[in-house]
């Protein structure tokens, strides 16, 4: 009777010593789900900025400081809007952890631009209050008019890359391989 006993002993052993195993890799496993759960809430959070701030520099408007009027982007349409998109843009490259390069170099060339026009503005003379915003004005939609173009590749590259990354935001691992 002493071997059925230590037989039914013996079992009880390996089976809670299965058990524990088992138990310790689920616990395992839910702790690095719900980390990686965090991550992608993090990066879907800073697409979706990233999102706005794409549709907000996007538009364009009419510029008519020239003949025939020409389209530019809404970011060159005065001194105010180009400083605000720049400050935008300079918020979201402070959360460049969560993008990927491509994201991140065209952001910088759009920052670049709007650094460069509003550099422009430093030539203005100085004038009446009016005719100043109205020199500032003009000089920066001119600006913006050259830029169309480089612009518009930009953006496309950055919708391109946008639209990449989301395919793979669930992809955590490979995102801490870069």
């Amino acid at each position: 009777m002493s071997e059925f006993w230590q037989a039914i002993v013996g079992s009880a052993v390996i089976s809670t010593i299965i058990s524990n195993l088992c138990l310790w890799w689920h616990k395992k496993n839910d702790y690095k789900r719900d980390y990686y759960k965090k991550i992608i809430d993090k990066r879907i959070e800073a697409y979706e900025e990233l999102e706005e701030f794409v549709f907000n520099i996007d538009k364009m408007i009419y510029c008519f400081v020239a003949e025939p009027p020409f389209l530019i982007y809404s970011c060159f349409e005065d001194e105010y809007k180009s400083l605000t998109e720049k400050r935008s843009i300079s918020d979201i490259i402070k959360k460049s952890e969560w993008y990927s390069a491509d994201v991140i170099n065209c952001l910088r060339k759009i920052e670049e631009i709007l650094k460069k026009g509003l550099e422009s503005l430093r030539d203005i003379e100085e004038a009446t209050e009016e005719e100043e915003y109205l020199q500032r004005m003009h000089a920066i939609q001119c600006f913006g008019g050259k830029q169309e173009k480089s612009m518009e590749e930009i953006i496309e590259n950055l919708r391109i890359a946008i639209k990449g990354d989301w395919n793979k935001l669930d992809d955590v691992e490979s995102f801490f391989k870069r």
